[in-house]
């Protein structure tokens, strides 16, 4: 299937779409003259969106006390960094199929209510 720009531009807030391309190139710039991406900002990232969204999933699971995670590599390791950053989180990750790594991980969690 062939990428349609036309398509995904009308389908995208334009507005938006035009803050992450200025971000980007200046990225770009930024890597263009062996400057330090230091301030990275995650592209604009929306924070009360971000915020309607995680409350809108805590409604929808109100009776559960964890977040296990299941995957490995990109699956999991861009929500393991952000989340390790943060202070208190309810999201366990289980990044490996060895048999031995999952009874470790899985018997250091307290017999709560817990969504996979």
């Amino acid at each position: 299937m062939l990428f349609d720009i036309k398509y995904w531009k009308n389908k995208t807030n334009l507005k938006e779409f035009n803050n992450i391309k200025k971000e980007v190139l200046r990225l770009v710039n930024l890597k263009k003259n062996n400057k330090k991406l230091y301030d990275f900002n995650f592209l604009y990232q929306d924070k009360q969106s971000l915020k309607k969204n995680i409350s809108k999933v805590h409604r929808l699971f109100p009776d559960y006390d964890n977040f296990i995670l299941i995957g490995t590599g990109g699956s999991s390791l861009g929500s393991k960094a952000i989340l390790d950053a943060s202070s208190k989180n309810n999201i366990i990750f289980l990044e490996n199929i060895d048999p031995n790594y999952i009874l470790k991980k899985v018997s250091k969690i307290k017999k709560k209510k817990h969504f996979y």
